[in-house]
């Protein structure tokens, strides 16, 4: 079904035209798997790409000319953040999160120079990253200056009476000198300890326009803000001490909705004017985004003006909150008679000493196009020229890469690609008009351009405007460049994409139809160059073709009529001397009967002054006709009678007054007092209309109707001769709504709803919704609150715990009272409560939020049993008590396991009374030496509505504990909920051990399938507690387990992952490939060569493993094997048993006992079988199967059957002895 859903949105998508699929030809990859790659910087004609503890150069073939690992020694893993070259000094800088963040400097020509020693630690604590993979970095290098902006993502360690800060952006000369410490920063304090995740800005992407350097960012608005917001950050290039600093909100919008995060950007030059071209996805997390983008622009200039006015109002209004800003915000204020930022200019000398300003309102962007959900969100842009067309490539968080051209009205989507599916696209380079590469997060993809042959017609190439196709008129064909076009030296015979087709309009467009000639003149645009005196204009129409005389652009042909009411496609054609015959464009021609019209609009509509229409007779007749009728009407649209769409709102089952205003009424004669009117629709059960002074007034009752609100088209008729109907063009929209339905038959829903449309009233008598006569004013009542669900349902006696209650008639726009909420005993805090309002379809239905609930956050427990209340006319609300939460203590007892290694990853377990109540939150787990478990949360992970006591086992807490410096023992000390509330503790000791050292794994290979065993040898390698192996190819994860002997502490071991389906692929790929080559090549053309982790606790290490087919084993013929008990072992045949498993990989049972390998080769491996036959494994068999296990591969070859000694020494002996014994062992 879901496979089905998909094919017919895919065709709804090509039927619509929404997309356009690339004919590009995919050409290759790079040959070696890649692991998250995260970064790519294109120079002299050289790929440099940062991946999982690689940096890496691609040569235009994908080539790898030059692989250098950026993760070795002590080093766990390196997730590349930053990869950016300098042009001037010919090196490229990359940071990571190896190493503590610290980034290194390398030179183009030799990779594997670092010119920084990881090592040391003096001066280089600002060259540094965050630590954190998902808090991205960004880095630019100017002409003078190299800039570095980046979060914070380690633990903070805070002082008693002082605030920590972090360096957001740095400023350095391109050559500077690791061992200068403290460079200038903008300083980010962080003075709320408790939020510091809301210190967290996420460097989306840095550029250079004029002088100022542009940093873009997704954070939260301010300290304590709900919302994350997308920030454009401006610098003067040469401001290093940051007083030009000036921060401004970006926002871009479609249909309603703000996409808030922004992702990438491009600067591009349209017309003399620079651009930004931004993506943004939406969400309420960074780290955690999903659903679809928004592709936007704005000028340079615009963002820039909006900048300067924003900076100065913030300085010399003075206007700052300093509690809940990121900056250090220090210096003098500028007062409002200084006008030194009238003339503002980073090439000024002296810029103003004052606070970094942080700008009001908001930068708003332009849409121009969103993704599709099947593409994901936009995640990365590339910008280059096409035939002098700018254009830009929008890769996508699904893998797609969606192709832009910029036009007068905005960016232009003409394509999408499927390029690497399910992987995040990180970049495109454009190498030329033939070439360009997609790097996703896995591959490094070339591609071959179009060769423009998709488009089938001029039209479609025109819509489509793929800039690197023109379309070929006398070829009739769509081609890359007019080169390839036989005439294009002519003028208009290659038309690029961004021009016009060949266009006629014809004169007279219509015609009378009936005989003789007529004649008609087409009037062209853009028509191509006449290639000779021999080539001959014709037009064509209904099959016939008419010589065409053309005086400059105009064409005229004398065609023949045709006799009936009907419309034709007439084509210009041009005829070689050869006889070829190319239609150059078409438009249609009609031939009507005035007769055949049946409303006022297509009849005067024709040609005017060719027919015209009778409005007393209801018909059409020609000029010609005489006598002429009485009041027609005179040849224009505009004359017509016609009804004004106006909008009406009208109750069902409620007879109503309906007007529906006729422009260019003809009734106002003393011959049309008798006029009939009626509206025409089969809904109305009653209805008296009139005419009267140019509208049509109604007494109209529409039929009972249960739905909500529907829609008719009302369309109105009048008779002036009997027995004939006639039709008033256009319709009007009437709603015919029922309130009960609308508003759900609740208090507060029927007074939110917009009473310019609908009279609907609560009447408490009989407690529903119901129309209600404009004359009634009485004041209505709504029931009191129907409390239905409180959640969570239990908490912590202390403050903190965020309560959500929910229900029926809370009232409209924040009705509740904030002061008096009172829960079992804990107040709400007024200032923290938040209303829940119903989710109510965006509309003008309703003019008034409706509340269906509230949240806040709750006091310390008082003691009491107070249930509810609130302060108004509703004071105490009856709560079953399966609704009503209750307040409870923690306790935590103990703590599994009590040791681990000191690099920290150990997952502990902390264990006790009443872990789960409340919202399930942890806030901290802290030692005594300070160190901060990480992660905390309480597991499993079961939704708040479930009663703690349900839940077995009972809920606990999880950590995972932190790196420390050297091995120690420590005391947990504290734990605690949000608020800082603890949960009580007994005494209990964690030991931080030396760190596993992992040395070597055997064997290097595995089976597609896994399983095999896996073993890592290494030292103390039981101080970790729990063990993995980790395979990470195009996205795809595959995880194995370890086994941890405790007494063990040199051998692990573990389990070969299965391969992911890129492995699979790519080896039967190259199964494939190797099956054709008539010499053997040197490669392993039989195995994937991949990169694998192993990870005890937090100590992880990367190995190669070759992964190979999975070994084949021979069955039973007729699936039953006779076999004789006394030959003690049983032999079973098949290939490549030995080429990854060894003998303890194997498991072979015959029914339920155990057959226990000793020997294993490649084309066969023998067991020691029982000495009598087994019992079935399988309930109901007669005969005992035999099954091979071998890691994760399950065989069952077939059945066995024991043939006793006996038997055989019987068959011996009837042998020589003669056929009658023979048979009568058989017998």
């Amino acid at each position: 079904m879901a496979l089905s859903r998909l094919i017919i949105f895919w065709l709804w998508l090509l039927a619509t035209g929404n997309i356009v699929f690339s004919q590009d030809n995919f050409l290759k990859k790079q040959k070696q798997p890649l692991i998250a790659i995260s970064n790519v910087e294109f120079f002299n004609n050289t790929i440099y790409v940062g991946a999982m503890d690689k940096l890496l150069k691609f040569d235009l073939d994908l080539q790898i000319t030059k692989k250098v690992d950026t993760c070795t020694g002590s080093c766990d893993s390196n997730y590349n953040k930053v990869l950016v070259i300098s042009e001037k000094t010919q090196r490229v800088l990359h940071c990571g999160t190896g190493y503590g963040g610290m980034c290194e400097m390398r030179n183009l020509t030799d990779l594997s120079q670092s010119l920084l020693n990881t090592s040391q630690s003096t001066g280089i604590i600002a060259v540094k990253v965050s630590t954190d993979r998902k808090r991205p970095a960004s880095a630019i290098f100017t002409s003078e200056m190299f800039y570095l902006a980046k979060s914070f993502g380690d633990n903070v360690q805070f002082n008693e009476n002082e605030n920590e800060k972090y360096c957001g952006i740095l400023a350095r000369d391109q050559i500077f000198d690791y061992q200068t410490v403290n460079p200038p920063c903008i300083y980010i304090e962080l003075r709320q300890k408790t939020k510091l995740e809301d210190y967290v800005i996420y460097y989306k992407d840095t550029f250079i326009y004029g002088d100022n350097v542009y940093f873009l960012t997704n954070q939260k608005k301010y300290v304590g803000a709900n919302d994350y917001v997308s920030k454009v950050v401006r610098l003067c290039m040469k401001d290093t001490s940051y007083q030009s600093h000036i921060d401004m909100e970006l926002t871009c919008e479609n249909d309603g909705m703000v996409y808030n995060l922004i992702q990438d950007s491009v600067i591009l030059n349209v017309s003399g004017n620079s651009v930004l071209v931004a993506v943004f996805a939406n969400g309420s997390d960074p780290e955690n985004i999903s659903g679809t983008g928004i592709i936007c622009t704005l000028d340079m200039k615009t963002i820039n003006k909006e900048l300067q006015e924003s900076l100065r109002g913030f300085e010399t209004n003075c206007s700052y909150n300093n509690s809940n800003q990121y900056l250090n915000l220090v210096g003098n204020c500028l007062l409002t008679n200084q006008s030194s930022l009238n003339n503002f200019t980073c090439k000024a000398n002296d810029i103003p000493i004052r606070y970094f300003a942080i700008g009001s309102g908001k930068v708003e962007l332009h849409w121009n196009d969103s993704s599709f959900a099947h593409e994901g969100y936009f995640t990365s842009l590339h910008s280059s020229q096409y035939n002098q067309n700018d254009v830009v490539f929008a890769g996508t968080s699904n893998g797609f890469v969606v192709k832009y051209v910029m036009t007068k009205s905005g960016l232009h989507r003409y394509e999408q690609l499927l390029a690497d599916e399910g992987n995040e696209v990180k970049d495109m380079i454009i190498l030329n008009d033939d070439h360009f590469f997609v790097i996703s997060e896995s591959n490094v993809l070339k591609y071959q351009s179009t060769d423009c042959t998709e488009y089938k017609t001029c039209k479609d190439l025109m819509e489509n405007k793929n800039p690197l196709c023109g379309w070929c008129v006398y070829e009739n064909k769509s081609s890359r460049n007019d080169q390839s076009c036989k005439y294009s030296g002519h003028e208009n015979h290659w038309i690029p994409s961004q021009g016009e087709c060949v266009s006629i309009d014809a004169d007279p467009k219509a015609y009378p139809s009936g005989v003789g000639l007529l004649r008609v003149t087409l009037t062209a645009k853009h028509l191509p160059e006449r290639l000779s005196n021999d080539s001959t204009y014709k037009c064509k129409i209904d099959g016939k073709h008419y010589i065409a005389s053309i005086n400059d652009t105009q064409l005229t042909c004398n065609i023949n009529n045709i006799n009936e009411h009907t419309t034709k496609d007439m084509e210009l054609i041009v005829e070689l001397s050869n006889g070829t015959r190319i239609p150059l464009a078409s438009t249609l021609f009609r031939f009507f009967r005035c007769s055949e019209y049946s409303v006022c609009s297509k009849c005067v509509e024709t040609i005017r002054g060719t027919c015209r229409w009778c409005a007393l007779q209801g018909h059409c007749e020609s000029n010609s006709t005489n006598p002429p009728c009485l009041h027609s009407v005179p040849d224009t649209f505009q004359s017509c009678p016609r009804l004004q769409n106006n909008t009406s709102y009208l109750h069902t089952d409620v007879e109503s007054t309906l007007e529906v205003e006729i422009e260019n009424t003809i009734f106002n004669t003393t011959d049309l007092k008798n006029l009939k009117v009626r509206i025409n629709s089969t809904n109305i059960t009653n209805q008296t209309c009139r005419f009267l002074d140019g509208k049509v007034d109604c007494n109209i009752t529409f039929k009972a109707r249960s739905e909500a609100k529907t829609l008719e088209n009302i369309v109105v008729q009048y008779q002036s001769v009997p027995n004939k109907w006639i039709f008033i063009d256009e319709k009007s929209e009437v709603f015919v709504y029922n309130c009960t339905t609308l508003s759900d038959n609740k208090c507060n829903y029927c007074h939110a709803l917009n009473t310019d449309r609908f009279r609907c009233k609560w009447f408490n008598e009989s407690k529903s919704c119901k129309h209600h006569s404009p004359s009634d004013n009485n004041r209505y009542e709504c029931p009191c609150p129907n409390i239905t669900k409180i959640l969570p349902r239990d908490g912590f006696i202390g403050r903190g715990l965020l309560i959500t209650v929910t229900g029926e008639e809370f009232g409209i726009h924040n009705e509740i009272s904030k002061g008096n909420i009172h829960i079992n005993g804990k107040k709400c805090l007024a200032h923290t409560v938040q209303y829940i309002n119903a989710d109510i379809p965006k509309s003008e239905d309703f003019s008034e939020n409706v509340t269906n609930g509230f949240v806040c956050e709750l006091t310390r427990w008082d003691g009491t049993e107070t249930l509810f209340y609130r302060g108004d006319d509703c004071q105490s609300l009856p709560v079953g008590d399966d609704i009503i939460p209750v307040w409870k203590d923690g306790h935590i007892t103990s703590m599994e396991p009590t040791s681990g290694p000191k690099a920290g990853g150990t997952m502990i377990t902390l264990r006790g009374e009443n872990l789960g109540v409340g919202n399930r939150i942890i806030s901290s787990v802290v030692f005594d030496n300070g160190a901060k478990c990480e992660h905390p949360e309480v597991y499993p992970h079961i939704p708040t509505n479930v009663p703690t006591e349900s839940v077995k086992p009972p809920f606990a807490i999880v950590c995972k504990t932190p790196e420390v410096p050297s091995t120690t023992s420590v005391k947990l000390l504290h734990i605690s909920v949000p608020k800082n509330e603890p949960i009580d503790v007994v005494e209990l000791k964690f030991t931080f051990l030396e760190n596993p050292v992992i040395e070597m794994i055997y064997p290097e290979k595995g089976f597609l399938s896994g399983g095999t065993v896996l073993t890592v040898k290494g030292k103390y390698l039981n101080n970790a507690n729990a063990g993995t192996v980790r395979l990470v190819y195009n996205s795809e994860v595959q995880v194995e387990q370890c086994v941890i002997d405790t007494n063990s502490s040199a051998q692990v071991l573990c389990r070969v992952p299965p391969a992911s389906k890129g492995i699979i692929q790519e080896l039967n790929a190259k199964a494939s490939s190797s099956n054709k080559r008539k010499k053997r090549s040197a490669q392993c053309v039989e195995c994937v060569t991949v990169t694998i982790i192993v990870k005890l606790d937090g100590v992880e290490h990367s190995f190669n493993i070759s992964y190979f087919h999975d070994p084949s084993i021979s069955k039973f013929d007729q699936g039953v094997l006779l076999y004789q008990s006394d030959q003690q072992y049983l032999e079973i045949k098949g290939e490549n048993l030995n080429l990854v498993a060894a003998k303890h990989d194997i498991n072979i049972t015959i029914g339920i006992d155990v057959c226990n390998v000793v020997e294993l080769e490649g084309d066969f491996m023998r067991c020691k079988a029982p000495s009598s036959q087994p019992q079935p494994g399988i309930p109901g068999a007669t005969l005992p199967e035999v099954n091979v296990t071998i890691g994760n591969i399950h065989t069952t070859l077939g059945y066995i059957k024991y043939k006793p000694k006996f038997e055989s020494i019987l068959i011996i002996a009837g042998a020589a002895a003669g056929t009658a014994l023979f048979l009568l062992v058989l017998a």
